[in-house]
C-alpha cells in the first residue's frame, strides 16, 4: 500500500472541515461544491502547477483541479450530481435531514 502525501491528506481534511463549519440546512450539493472548491485551493497550495498523481487520491484531486479551473463552480456541481459515488451521499444527506424533520435543501 502506497502512503498517501500529507498535502494530499490536508486537502481531505480541508475539505471535511468545511463540512463542520457548514449550516446543517445549507443545500447538500452546494455543501459538496464548497468542500470541494476549499480541497482543490489547498491542495493548490502546495503546487506551481497540478499535484502529482501517483495514488489514486492525487489523481481524484488533479482531476477535480482541472475541472474546477475550466469550469469553475458549474463544473464541480455537474460532477457531484453526476457521479454516483458522491450523489448517493448527497441522497443519505438528505434522508438523514428527513429523518431529523429539518428543511431539505432547495435543489432537488
Amino acid at each position: 500500500m502506497v502512503k498517501e502525501d500529507p498535502r494530499a491528506l490536508a486537502a481531505v481534511l480541508a475539505h471535511e472541515l468545511t463540512h463542520a463549519a457548514q449550516p446543517f440546512d445549507m443545500d447538500c450539493v452546494d455543501r459538496e461544491v464548497e468542500g470541494h472548491r476549499i480541497s482543490i485551493l489547498v491542495w493548490g497550495t502546495f503546487w506551481k502547477r497540478r499535484g502529482p498523481v501517483r495514488t489514486a487520491l492525487e489523481q481524484e484531486l488533479a482531476y477535480e483541479t482541472r475541472i474546477f479551473e475550466e469550469e469553475g463552480e458549474d463544473g464541480l456541481y455537474d460532477l457531484i450530481v453526476s457521479e454516483p459515488a458522491l450523489s448517493s451521499g448527497v441522497r443519505a444527506l438528505n434522508r438523514s435531514a428527513r429523518a431529523a424533520r429539518l428543511p431539505l435543501p432547495g435543489r432537488y
